[in-house]
């Protein structure tokens, strides 16, 4: 039992036994959590809670937790960042959107690229390529929910400017613990103001 006003609950980043119940000690929900729940190819692990994916799925089942993929590590407080929409609320399909498209450094600045998708992916790794197929950016794996963003100035990995043209946009989400690889691709057009 966790009084209201306690300010943390310490827990140890070896594992744990969490049992939440009521005040007259019924039993609501029950898990021993182990660090092995932690995404795979999380380098780091402290400072990262592992969070609940479906409210309603299993609470002692591995594949029903993993690592938070909010910035501050975790989600204390509020929904956690990894959590699975009821299905009458989640997206139908993957998505990946480009905007603006075409886009300019000079007016524009950048572009947004955002993805989602229809489950949660351990990593996403993002890659650019120009029209003859070599790569010019990357974004390496990171942690992410079932959507996010990336902005992409027009600049290769050295920081320059590429050229004017069309190029190709590889978002890749990773999850490890089912062994696929979700891939999807889009044209962005790089382009310049004409006066």
């Amino acid at each position: 039992y966790l009084p209201v006003e306690a300010r943390q609950l310490g827990l140890r980043n070896d594992g744990d036994l969490v049992r939440v119940h009521r005040r007259d000690s019924t039993v609501l929900s029950t898990v021993d959590y182990v660090p092995d729940w932690h995404a795979p190819g999380l380098a780091e692990t402290k400072g990262t809670a592992l969070e609940r994916i479906s409210p309603t799925g299993d609470a002692e089942a591995a594949e029903n937790w993993t690592s938070s993929t909010d910035s501050s590590g975790g989600t204390p407080g509020a929904p956690n960042a990894v959590s699975l929409l009821p299905s009458d609320e989640a997206p139908e399909t993957t998505s990946l959107r480009i905007e603006p498209d075409p886009f300019s450094i000079e007016q524009d600045g950048a572009t947004r690229i955002r993805y989602t998708f229809d489950d949660v992916p351990n990593l996403v790794r993002v890659r650019i390529y120009d029209a003859r197929g070599r790569e010019v950016w990357s974004e390496e794996a990171r942690l992410t929910g079932r959507s996010g963003e990336i902005v992409w100035d027009g600049r290769n990995d050295a920081g320059e400017r590429v050229r004017i043209g069309p190029y190709v946009v590889l978002v890749e989400a990773v999850r490890a613990e089912a062994g696929t690889v979700t891939q999807l691709k889009k044209t962005v057009v790089v382009a310049r103001p004409l006066n």
